[in-house]
């Protein structure tokens, strides 16, 4: 049952203000009614736990509905707290609220995962206002150093941050290249990673990716980790199947790093790179992948 109706992001502007007069008056004799600004949130992300936050705390998603005004300029982090709010089973205005062309980035797939029980690293994903505006608050959900992460591939967009300083520099240069949600994450420790590749429920191959001596944090082949075919587990593979059904991607690198407690997923690619797998796997098939999807969807 709903009893508290939040409108998110109605402005300033005279005829913003005659709106939030006209739903407060429509609100008065039903239903609670709060106001709330998106470059005042941000979302922590733990295996089993997705919050959304500010600085006052956790935003209560019980018995609550969202009207929501769209700002452009933060549209990838409406749209990510409306996927969150769907999962949630939290209703809200506009379906189309939910997608945005960052929909299949990798900032979008860590709350996915965490909230369908699968290990993640902590991850806290900003808007560059809100990390601006907010970072004193921000930085009680992680510690330094951290894995720093905007929109890009080939690790074009990834470095680690040790202290506030270094985080700032990195946000303002990510923004100036390319507006995008910012994930600060976790750093897991590791020797490799493995990137699997998937094409539907069909397993095509996987590579465990080796990072240099003379690079402290990508494995990323681009950055020049060594390369060897992986042998994964009937039961890796059955989980990274799990996952897929999930990722909103078909042909889809899945990146993990296996630990004491089981694999713990970084990162979903939509778009992977083919050169370090095919190095390892020269016979590796993309086409039997499509082809088998093709027929499960045709049947």
């Amino acid at each position: 049952m709903i009893t508290k109706v939040i409108a998110l992001n109605t402005g300033r502007s005279e005829h913003e203000l005659r709106l939030r007069e006209d739903i407060t008056q429509a609100c008065a004799e039903t239903y609670e009614l709060d106001f709330e600004d998106s470059n005042n949130l941000w979302i922590e992300a733990k295996t089993n736990n997705v919050q959304i936050l500010s600085a006052a705390g956790p935003l209560q998603l019980d018995n609550v509905f969202f009207f929501i005004r769209l700002r452009k300029q933060d549209a990838a982090l409406v749209a990510l707290l409306c996927h969150i709010f769907k999962l949630s089973g939290v209703g809200f205005t506009d379906e189309s609220n939910e997608y945005h062309s960052d929909f299949a980035e990798k900032s979008f797939a860590i709350p996915r995962l965490a909230m369908n029980g699968f290990l993640v690293p902590d991850t806290v994903i900003v808007s560059y206002k809100s990390l601006k505006k907010n970072i004193e608050s921000i930085e009680k959900s992680f510690e330094y150093p951290s894995v720093v992460k905007g929109r890009g591939d080939r690790g074009e967009s990834v470095e680690l941050a040790h202290d506030r300083t270094e985080l700032l520099d990195f946000a303002e240069r990510a923004n100036q290249k390319s507006p995008a949600l910012i994930s600060i994450q976790a750093r897991v420790e590791n020797t490799y990673d493995v990137r699997a590749l998937f094409f539907g429920d069909t397993y095509l191959g996987s590579i465990r990716r080796a990072r240099g001596a003379d690079q402290p944090l990508l494995n990323n082949v681009s950055k020049g980790a060594a390369v060897e075919v992986d042998e994964m587990t009937v039961e890796e593979i059955d989980l990274c199947k799990q996952v897929m059904k999930i990722s909103y991607i078909d042909f889809c690198g899945i990146d993990f790093i296996r630990t004491e407690k089981g694999l713990v997923f970084i990162e979903l690619n939509r778009a992977p790179q083919l050169g370090g797998i095919r190095g390892a796997i020269p016979d590796l098939s993309v086409g039997e992948g499509l082809i088998s999807l093709i027929r499960k969807v045709d049947s």
